[in-house]
């Protein structure tokens, strides 16, 4: 950031310490029972759970800082400003041959907080058809009716009133929630014209949604929610809701600035067991026991990372790099799967209230944006990322001629014999019988008052940046269940550096015909008379990127979806929970495979199959039944 942003977030930044206590870690233990590698989203969660025994000592090992009062992080609207700095990894993937070789930008969090604490704040649970199918491919008691209530557990949701509510299309009597650590919220004002014609146009195009957006089967438009807490108008995410409240307690301890470098494994017979890590803080390097389980909460890029780095995966990765190969386990770091996103900047009509003159950092824009903020805690820097969603399958495929020909694409298009993975035909059937069905989604789409950029080459923080005249709205697509997928792998022994990450998009042709069709979609949107009513000129009219940002055709929709799509920030499956005969990293209780006791992995890397949504709720969901499978071994 630059210019009047860096004022006025200065400026915020010394209010916010006025308005925050920031939290500070315990004194030093002796020793420990759990370890826990990674203070993000699924390490905090555990952290809070596990030390709530007072006997149970409990040391969390972070590389990044403790950034709880960072304006950055906690003001909803500035998201997309920590991106790309000291509190983002900022991992790149390599030149991806299906995106015109462009990398493309991974952003994961890197303070208290992880990724919960610089994302969208969008707060969308997934599909229950697909959390069922963790069990069907082997993980006993892992599917929705299971982990359902963790969801429920771990947000505390807010409702509108019932004015807003009824405009927003919400039925807060159907909605779940409890008094969990996260609070979940809903923005909008019955004055923005936006959430009401989204709605519009999908009930006008035959498909309409759901008033409970957390019941497990959505389809058609919806208002989303975000993790906002009401009261205060900031960001809750795993640092404020889960660490804050019980930073005190004597039995845990939180280090930052610790870089872990390896998991310290010994053999007992025959068996592998873990015992604890080494890291470095500063000029300091430090091994510490856990004389219950080291628990890798790193992310899927950093806990495949340390799963290698310590002798745990495939000799043809470790060997070469001069690493024991301690336990042979070839599916770490595979089975890697994401979202990619694209969408269409459309000029919008005069009078139209947007985020434009922000982006362009315009200082009247700024300093009255945060003048509201502070005085009354509304405005648009309340406005996280997201607020009005769909799920939706590829109507042309729901015709008889549609249906033939997604049938010619499958047929022509199948499974990855080269994968060497033993789920790929288990996963292939799984995904088509998603992109098959018109009851479920194999793309989201949504809608954000300001232009966005998403031909960059390179980290993710540039897709707010270099922003054009005018004022924008933005339709977005996402792409659920993609057939393609990768991996992530060390290529060096220093565990400060960073892995190669191939996401492989595209590399299953599928998914570029799936989604040119659906980006046909966004066309369709912003020509439909609710949203037509807002746009200049939805056809002919001024958009970012254009001509290059068209649909009107499949051949334009194929060639934006090569040029203009970006990683929607959702890696998962890199330590998959699956059998190991299927390709399984760890197994339903969280332990790796392998190692015969003292090591999981809790965090995104083991969900087998990419949710239907943003993972943040199903990262808190699977924290916390790993914290109850943890603490109910005793």
């Amino acid at each position: 950031m630059m210019g009047p942003m860096v004022n006025a977030v200065a400026s915020l930044s010394v209010w916010l310490q006025l308005a925050f206590v920031q939290s500070v870690t315990t004194a030093a233990a002796k020793e420990y029972d759990y370890i826990i590698v990674g203070g993000g989203t699924a390490g905090l969660v555990l952290a809070n759970r596990l030390s709530a025994n007072a006997a149970v000592q409990v040391l969390v090992l972070e590389a990044g800082g403790n950034d709880l009062v960072d304006p950055r992080s906690v003001i909803p609207a500035l998201w997309q400003s920590a991106l790309g700095t000291t509190l983002d990894w900022d991992y790149l993937t390599t030149p991806q041959p299906g995106l015109n070789s462009r990398a493309i930008g991974q952003p994961q969090g890197r303070s208290l907080g992880g990724s919960s604490a610089i994302n969208g704040l969008a707060y969308i649970p997934p599909s229950a058809i697909g959390i069922d199918q963790w069990s069907k491919l082997g993980n006993n008691n892992w599917d929705w009716d299971t982990l359902e209530p963790y969801y429920t557990k771990s947000r505390n949701v807010t409702y509108p009133t019932a004015a807003t509510s009824a405009y927003l299309g919400l039925d807060a009597t159907l909605q779940s929630g409890s008094a969990g650590p996260v609070h979940v919220s809903y923005s909008g004002k019955l004055d923005e014209p936006i959430p009401a014609a989204w709605l519009q146009a999908f009930q006008q195009l035959g498909w309409g949604g759901s008033a409970n957006p957390f019941s497990g089967k959505v389809t058609g438009g919806f208002t989303c929610a975000g993790t906002i807490d009401a009261a205060s108008q900031t960001r809750s995410h795993a640092g404020t809701a889960y660490y804050a409240p019980v930073a005190t307690r004597a039995n845990l301890e939180v280090r930052t600035g610790a870089l872990v470098e390896k998991i310290l494994l010994r053999k007992e017979g025959a068996d592998v067991v873990a015992y604890g890590v080494r890291f470095t803080a500063g000029n300091e390097t430090v091994s510490v026991a856990a004389s219950k389980d080291v628990i890798l909460a790193a992310g899927a890029f950093g806990s495949p990372k340390l799963l290698e780095l310590s002798g745990i995966g495939s000799k043809k990765i470790l060997e070469p790099l001069g690493i024991e190969v301690v336990v042979e386990s070839p599916s770490v770091g595979q089975n890697l799967q994401d979202h990619l996103m694209t969408g269409i900047s459309y000029e919008v009509i005069d009078g139209l209230e947007t985020l434009d003159d922000l982006r362009r950092q315009v200082p009247e824009a700024i300093q009255a944006a945060m003048e509201e903020y502070q005085q009354n805690r509304t405005g648009p820097f309340t406005i996280g990322g997201i607020g009005s969603f769909a799920v939706m399958p590829v109507p042309d495929f729901q015709t008889d001629e549609g249906k033939a020909e997604l049938e010619q694409l499958l047929e022509k298009n199948g499974p990855n014999p080269s994968s060497n993975q033993p789920i790929e035909q288990e996963y292939f059937d799984f995904v088509k019988s998603i992109v098959s069905s018109r009851d479920e989604g194999s793309a989201a789409f949504w809608i954000t008052p300001v232009q966005t950029n998403f031909t960059v080459n390179g980290s993710a923080a540039q897709v707010g940046q270099t922003p054009q005249p005018g004022n924008y709205l933005t339709i977005g697509a996402t792409l659920l269940h993609p057939f393609s997928r990768g991996h992530s792998h060390i290529t060096s022994n220093d565990a400060s550096a960073r892995p190669a990450i191939d996401t492989q998009y595209f590399s299953n042709a599928l998914d570029a015909e799936v989604f040119a069709r659906h980006i046909q979609f966004i066309e369709r949107l912003a020509q439909s008379p609710p949203l037509r009513a807002l746009i200049k000129d939805p056809v002919n009219g001024r958009r970012i990127n254009a001509p290059l940002a068209a649909a009107h055709t499949l051949e334009q929709a194929r060639a934006w979806a090569k040029a203009g799509s970006v990683s929607n920030w959702h890696p998962v499956g890199t330590c998959a929970m699956l059998p190991r005969e299927k390709g399984g990293v760890v197994g339903g209780d969280l332990r790796v495979h392998g190692v015969e006791r003292g090591l999981r992995v809790v965090d995104s890397s083991v969900i087998p199959v990419i949710t239907r949504a943003n993972t943040q709720s199903t990262v808190y969901a699977v924290a916390e039944r790993a914290a109850d499978i943890i603490l109910g071994e005793g």
